[in-house]
């Protein structure tokens, strides 16, 4: 009744998947890092979002930021390597590029989701300085600088309290230090809980099973005083200026069957994958092409 468009979100940094058809596999997030060139990961965002907007996709969940801590994660290669401040300016770059499209960007995995290894239950234990100057700058910089949509926090603990009901992270340091104005959704099966999660700054439940822990638990704990109407109120409210931000509202895009014939891996989404591919593969300085 209010025409809230429908959130179809999409994986993730490296093009669209989860089953999408006649688009464009782009190099993965370390290759794209290796540029070190912000105007090539701006093109590829862009290139992107282009592809996700015309399949009808207005969520991207992209892109993963964490740091490459441990060499033997199973997701480094979609990551931006081990450097805060590199990892931090590629991820603004698509960032940047997506949300031109008029399509939200989702960075990722919120935080220090650096080890694939019993994911759903492993605690990242780490002191507060070594949290603030290596795992988190890229977040910051994916806030102040890249304007992002939406942050994806992740499945594991971080010193014991698992990411998505982390006060410590999503109040303290996301929202009130970094000042994002966005919403927080979980990984898929991320959230844990439905009082925790949302007093501790969890706005958008993800799950395998929609309404788990939020929906109609959710509803039941404003009912019962548990989550006040002001948390509930900011939860929505986040989510809003996330989707029009991004220019959801403004710019809908294409609905199914327009969106699933969609042939967009065009001669020029090739090119711009070959390109980042080449530029991700050159050593020392890029000088001439």
């Amino acid at each position: 009744s209010l025409c809230v468009p429908d959130q179809v979100s999409n994986d993730a940094g490296a093009g669209l998947g989860d089953v999408q058809v006649l688009v464009t596999a782009f190099p993965d997030g370390i290759t794209q890092a290796a540029s070190w060139d912000r105007a090539m990961q701006y093109k590829l965002g862009a290139a992107i979002g282009w592809e996700a907007w015309h399949k009808g996709v207005n969520v991207q969940l992209a892109p993963g930021v964490d740091i490459a801590r441990n060499p033997l994660n199973g997701r480094t290669f979609e990551y931006a390597g081990e450097d805060p401040y590199l990892s931090g300016q590629t991820g603004v770059a698509e960032i940047r590029g997506i949300q031109s499209q008029h399509v939200a960007a989702t960075v990722k995995h919120f935080a220090l989701n650096d080890q694939e290894t019993n994911r759903m239950t492993d605690s990242s234990d780490v002191d507060v300085r070594t949290m603030q100057e290596i795992h988190l700058p890229a977040y910051e910089a994916a806030v102040k600088e890249g304007h992002v949509a939406s942050v994806m926090c992740s499945y594991n603990r971080i010193n014991g309290v698992y990411a998505c009901q982390n006060r410590y992270l999503l109040r303290d340091v996301l929202k009130r230090q970094f000042g994002f104005k966005g919403w927080v959704m979980s990984d898929w099966g991320g959230t844990h809980s439905t009082v925790a999660a949302a007093n501790n700054g969890l706005d958008q439940e993800q799950n395998i099973t929609p309404g788990t822990y939020f929906s109609k638990p959710l509803q039941a704990a404003v009912q019962n005083h548990q989550v006040s109407m002001r948390t509930l109120n900011e939860m929505v409210r986040r989510v809003m200026w996330g989707l029009f931000t991004a220019g959801v509202f403004d710019h809908p895009a294409p609905a199914a069957p327009i969106a699933t014939t969609a042939i967009v891996n065009t001669p020029q989404e090739k090119a711009t994958a070959l390109e980042v591919a080449e530029g991700g593969a050159v050593l020392l300085k890029n000088a001439r092409g």
